[in-house]
């Protein structure tokens, strides 16, 4: 959407550039709200210990909410400014947020909150004993099976 609206291809009248951008729009909201926007609250609670649980998930959707409400604040700023910065700005921090969260959101799907614990406990040992503790504890759990 950047680009378009820095090549300027949504201003022409005759271009299809507008309509890319408002489906663009539909489908980011769409996605977000049935991926990321959701992601916190749960992920959030499943990796927490039983006795900092309320309190982190709390401040994770506290946090959530306070960003939100900062990019509502500052979108119209930025865009008055340049009508295509903030695309930019915000496409780079998803992908930052995407490669921080591959490497740090361990995958807990089908595991114990013993086994979550354990995986982040792990982390402070280094990243990869961690994923290598995770991936025990699965191995394990299936031999179990």
């Amino acid at each position: 959407m950047g680009g378009l609206y820095a090549g300027n291809a949504v201003h022409k009248s005759s271009g299809a550039g507008r309509w890319i951008v408002i489906v663009s729009i539909y489908v980011f909201a769409a996605i977000y709200s049935v991926t990321w926007g959701i992601t916190v609250k749960v992920y959030s609670a499943e990796i927490q210990p039983q006795r900092t649980r309320a309190s982190a998930t709390t401040l994770a959707h506290s946090s959530n909410w306070g960003f939100n409400f900062l990019v509502a604040l500052t979108t119209p700023i930025l865009l008055s400014k340049s009508n295509f910065g903030a695309y930019f700005l915000f496409g780079g921090c998803c992908i930052i947020t995407a490669v921080v969260g591959g490497i740090f959101m361990h995958e807990t799907k089908g595991r114990t909150f013993l086994e979550i614990e354990e995986a982040f406990r792990g982390k402070t040992k280094g990243l990869g004993k961690s994923l290598r503790s995770l991936r025990h504890g699965m191995i394990k759990s299936s031999l179990k099976a």
